[in-house]
């Protein structure tokens, strides 16, 4: 889901709310980083997920783009806590915004912004106020993915809200109505969500091994992906 090209005075003060506490959460979740040792298998997904954000894929007759980088904000959340995972989807959003040129600066803002909020809210509702185990810390194989499953939700929840609400604005629509006209959009973060478990639940034992394989993910998915795309694009225009 996108923002429309342009931005009425409401979408843009609704904007201006959302990157301020875009820049408010990534400052103390930097700070909170640079107090603590950082992980060589953080700065590898870091990475990633830069790679993933800038393979973006766009899907022209409508208002979609495709990305991978949700597997590796997921990863980073459930294996270091709400703030790598909001730091790592801050960096997915802002690699991807450099492949659309048409976005204003306060659309870039407002999308590195609203997934940061919304993964930093969500990791931190799930892990630090309900206590829920980290999923690669978890015990088991059940309570681990009890808390993804929590984590991914109020993700996708939280930040289809924002871009709802920010779209609803600028076309004075009911926010429900986009929300539910885009909901099938978001289910790419519900698989990122499932591959960032899965991550974080087996390096535990296989360490940087299994995080080095997932090198190739954002490649694979590409050059798959692509050509698909491409089709499904080509068949929408086909019936407009």
């Amino acid at each position: 889901m996108e923002y429309p090209a342009g931005l009425n005075r409401s979408a843009t003060l609704f904007a201006g709310i959302t990157i301020g506490a875009g820049a408010a959460v990534l400052s103390v979740c930097v700070g909170h980083l640079l107090d603590t040792a950082i992980d060589l298998r953080l700065i590898i997904i870091a990475v990633l997920a830069l790679v993933s954000g800038a393979a973006v894929l766009r899907l022209p007759s409508v208002p979609a783009t495709f990305s991978f980088g949700d597997a590796f904000s997921f990863s980073a959340l459930f294996l270091y806590g709400p703030a790598a995972g909001a730091v790592v989807a801050a960096l997915d959003s802002l690699a991807g915004g450099l492949r659309l040129p048409a976005l204003s600066r306060t659309q870039r803002a407002f999308n590195v912004a609203a997934p940061a909020v919304s993964m930093w809210a969500a990791g931190t509702i799930v892990f630090d106020m309900l206590g829920r185990p980290l999923p690669g810390a978890a015990l088991g194989l059940a309570d681990g993915l009890a808390s993804s499953a929590m984590a991914a939700g109020l993700f996708v929840l939280l930040g289809t809200a924002l871009v709802a609400t920010a779209i609803a604005m600028e076309k004075t629509t009911a926010p429900f109505q986009v929300w539910k006209s885009q909901f099938g959009l978001w289910l790419d973060p519900i698989a990122g969500a499932y591959v960032g478990f899965v991550a974080a639940f087996y390096s535990r034992d296989l360490g940087i091994a299994f995080v080095m394989l997932m090198v190739p993910i954002p490649l694979v998915l590409y050059n798959t992906l692509r050509p698909w795309i491409g089709r499904a694009d080509r068949f929408n225009i086909s019936r407009t």
